[in-house]
């Protein structure tokens, strides 16, 4: 056995699922921790997803966890520096973290479930307490614009609606920056976790590449999503449609690190994406129409209702969307592309 790390410096670009190459510097420096035995390897300054893809899996499953672990750090310290107030940073902290913690469960075995419960936990709600302060600004965003085509008895119960929720985007604003010092606090923790790993040295014992666990991945990840997907069949499907949302998010975490390495990787991240924002909008009309349904009454009740029937339309025409791109046999050629790339990956070899 011998050991091995994978490690990424402090000074990794943000964004990088964007582009052709990982900027990963220091990437094989040597670990002598838990094995003996230890190998020195050459660093590497520069990592492109083609070179990550032909990497023995569990190295390559670390050096994108490590990376998504140090993106998710740099966007907390950007979030918390200023003061929880851009709504940029806040967005970029929840979605870096949402990123990290997918990336850990959909990886744990390849990983040697290198996670302990505790740390999960406090991942979990890290990333559950940025929820709330983004989906209230999207909200209030929504009904701001609202306010401008409203009559002045609606604009009353549209300012009601909207002082409500100020005050408990503060709250959910104040827990996020709370989040965002625990996930700087427990970074080097985790990076401690994730970094060592043995294998053996004995030819017969080559391991598999790291395109070759992402195909298998990615084939499970797509059937979840084909099943999420088949189980919504009309507007109201609320919860189906806010499962295939996660599925699909699933699957675009699961490509993004190595899409730019294979053929037709980018364009199902893409999609993906799209879906993501199609479901989104459904979620978004599901839970506003039930905010909207706990404050009617009184001298608020005109501009409730021009809230309600605008969501309701928009909840419809989300459903069109979703109907005419996804649901049924629409969705047919997007799986037949990830069947096609799935294979691209399980032929790559070292």
């Amino acid at each position: 056995m011998r050991a091995a790390n994978a490690s990424v410096s402090a000074g990794v670009l943000r964004g990088v699922f964007r582009s052709d190459h990982l900027r990963l510097p220091g990437l094989l420096r040597p670990h002598a921790e838990r094995c003996s035995n230890s190998i020195h390897a050459p660093a590497a300054p520069y990592v492109t997803p083609e070179h990550l893809l032909r990497e023995p899996a569990r190295r390559a499953v670390r050096v994108i966890a490590l990376f998504l672990l140090e993106d998710a750090r740099h966007t907390a310290h950007q979030f918390h520096e200023a003061g929880g107030s851009p709504s940029e940073e806040l967005h970029d902290f929840r979605v870096a973290v949402r990123r990290l913690r997918s990336w850990l469960q959909l990886t744990a075995a390849l990983l040697d479930d290198c996670i302990s419960a505790k740390q999960t936990r406090r991942l979990r709600k890290i990333a559950s307490a940025t929820g709330p302060a983004r989906d209230l600004e999207v909200h209030l965003e929504w009904l701001r614009r609202e306010q401008h085509g409203a009559t002045a008895r609606q604009r009353v119960g549209i300012d009601r609606v909207i002082e409500r929720l100020d005050g408990r985007q503060r709250d959910a604003v104040a827990r996020a920056i709370e989040a965002a010092a625990r996930l700087e606090a427990m970074r080097h923790a985790l990076a401690r976790r994730i970094e060592p790993y043995c294998v053996r040295v004995t030819p017969d014992d080559e391991e598999a590449p790291f395109a070759n666990a992402l195909a298998a991945l990615v084939g499970e990840a797509a059937n979840a999503l084909r099943e999420r997907l088949a189980a919504v069949h009309s507007p109201t499907d609320w919860d189906e449609a806010h499962a295939a949302r996660i599925a699909a998010k699933r699957l675009r975490y699961l490509l993004e690190p190595a899409a730019h390495g294979v053929r037709g990787g980018v364009s199902i991240v893409d999609d993906l994406t799209k879906l993501q924002d199609i479901a989104g909008d459904l979620h978004d009309v599901h839970v506003f129409l039930a905010e909207i349904e706990s404050e009617k009454g009184g001298d608020t009740t005109a501009g409730l209702r021009l809230l309600d029937r605008h969501l309701r339309r928009r909840g419809r025409e989300a459903y069109v969307a979703l109907a005419r791109d996804w649901l049924g046999d629409s969705a047919a050629p997007f799986f037949a592309r990830v069947e096609r790339l799935v294979t691209r990956l399980d032929a790559l070899r070292t």
